[in-house]
This record gives structure tokens, sequence and C-alpha cells, in this order.
């Protein structure tokens, strides 16, 4: 996610409650000072599999592969 969308959705948040961070510079900088330890990356691969509208256009995200990293 852009950094311009994370402090707009952290902007959004504030409006009910307070954020978790100030800004998308919070954030990172809380995962900058995660020590390092030896878990790997790792991906997969995922697609929708759910129903296909018939008598719609097919929006892009339910033919298309999204790769997730954790």
């Amino acid at each position: 996610m852009p950094a311009t969308q994370i402090d707009e959705l952290f902007d959004l948040w504030a409006a009910n409650q307070e954020p978790p961070f100030v800004n998308h510079d919070d954030l990172y900088s809380t995962i900058d000072s995660i020590p390092l330890g030896n878990m790997p990356w790792s991906s997969l691969t995922i697609t929708y599999d759910g129903d296909i509208p018939a008598d719609e256009e097919v929006p892009s995200w339910m033919d298309a592969k999204h790769e997730v990293w954790y």
C-alpha cells in the first residue's frame, strides 16, 4: 500500500478512535525497530474461487492471481 494511502487510512481511522500509528513514517519506524529473527520470508499465490457473475462484466480481481508475502 502506498504511503499516501496508509496516511489516509490512519486519518479515517482517527475519525472514530485513536489509530495504532500516527502516519506511515510512524508505522515504518515501528517495523524497522523489530529485532531481526531467523524467520524467512515466504509467499503464496491466491486466486478467487467464488461465483463469477454470469450477466455482468467480471471484475479484474476475480481473474487475477494475487501474490501474498508473509
